[in-house]
């Protein structure tokens, strides 16, 4: 399926698709698909061949014959690629939309590090972040892009505000994607709240081959060494947590009435932010996340951390989470941890309603 350069582009293409699916199609499928690519292109080829090499009216009965060729391999090429698509929703749904990924009502998200599992990397696959629950929008940009980083959303400041939640999305999301958790419900529970949700920059992450996509920092490698990371970019990303945090002084928030939340990769992000100079927030929330960043030997001045975790999260395994609440704890911290039966890398409306009573425990008290 490399014979010509559009043969070789709708092979990539194909590739793609298939490294985009939650699982890895057992075989035959991507022989199958590559076999009906390479079958459209050698049908092109023919037609090229018969047409270039046949008389004026030779020409005109191969105008004729020639499409017809080329249009029963476009047409086979559909139908495999068809089955192929139906084998992916079987095998566990499909998870592509833009940098917001959905699988039937339940939001996908991103993994360690957020993105869909580049092509040759074995073995888990790391899903497309995505946030977007079934509510109706909340947010509004609230401030354009501040180089390097992307664009800001927020709920529209309220009369006597004096909180503030400061949620990060996950790789290759924006500050839109998850700004449907403050719903009107959640705002009704938390009157005086403002939400915030920033947009990582956009850079190349070198685990996906380069690609350029939001990224609060980048992956190397997906042989993590837990605790002791500190990649390219947490410092920078964490810093501009504490200059949206240093906003909310100037706006007349403290510091103990903030919260900071984040989502995969976001949640490395603000643990790093807490660590330093954004310590002294009220709580910490981390949704199927991971440490990033070096930990002290003692935390006892960290602010209360919550984790959330999925118990069949197959992208940054619960475990993960897991081992960073003990070693938390382990350290002074003031930390627990929840798990979720049955969700994978996602979210899921038990660990929104929860998430929500320890945003009113703990600014509304």
């Amino acid at each position: 399926c490399t014979c010509t350069p559009r043969a070789r582009g709708h092979a990539g293409i194909c590739a793609l698709f298939l490294n985009l699916i939650p699982r890895r199609l057992e075989p035959p499928w991507p022989s199958w698909c590559c076999w009906a690519f390479g079958s459209e292109a050698a049908a092109m080829r023919r037609s090229q061949r018969r047409l270039g090499g046949a008389g004026r009216a030779g020409r005109r009965q191969g105008a004729i014959a020639a499409p017809a060729l080329v249009q029963a391999a476009r047409a086979l090429r559909a139908a495999v690629c068809g089955l192929c698509l139906l084998a992916a929703l079987r095998a566990g749904g499909f998870k592509l939309e833009a940098g917001l990924a959905y699988a039937s009502l339940q939001p996908q998200s991103s993994g360690p590090f957020g993105l869909a599992r580049p092509l040759g990397l074995p073995p888990k696959p790391l899903a497309l972040a995505a946030t977007r629950l079934d509510r109706p929008s909340s947010a509004v940009k609230v401030a354009r892009s501040a180089a390097p980083f992307g664009d800001l959303y927020g709920t529209r400041v309220p009369e006597g505000h004096d909180s503030t939640v400061i949620w990060l999305h996950g790789l290759g999301d924006t500050g839109r994607g998850w700004a449907d958790v403050a719903s009107p419900q959640l705002r009704e529970r938390l009157p005086r709240t403002r939400f915030l949700f920033p947009t990582a920059p956009t850079q190349p992450v070198t685990v996906n081959m380069g690609m350029s996509m939001p990224s609060w920092f980048d992956i190397n490698s997906l042989e993590l060494d837990l605790f002791n990371m500190d990649p390219p970019g947490l410092a920078e990303s964490a810093d501009y947590v504490h200059s949206l945090v240093d906003r909310q002084l100037e706006d007349g928030v403290p510091k103990e009435r903030v919260v900071l939340a984040g989502f995969s990769q976001g949640g490395a992000v603000v643990l790093a932010a807490a660590l330093g100079a954004s310590a002294g927030v009220s709580a910490v929330l981390m949704l199927s996340t991971f440490v990033a960043s070096t930990l002290p030997q003692r935390l006892e001045g960290l602010p209360r951390i919550h984790w959330f975790h999925g118990e069949d999260d197959a992208t940054v395994p619960a475990e993960w989470g897991r081992q960073g609440h003990e070693v938390l704890q382990a350290r002074g911290a003031q930390s627990s941890f929840q798990t979720y039966a049955g969700m994978g890398h996602s979210a899921c409306s038990e660990e929104i309603e929860d998430i929500s009573n320890v945003l009113v425990e703990t600014l509304n008290p």
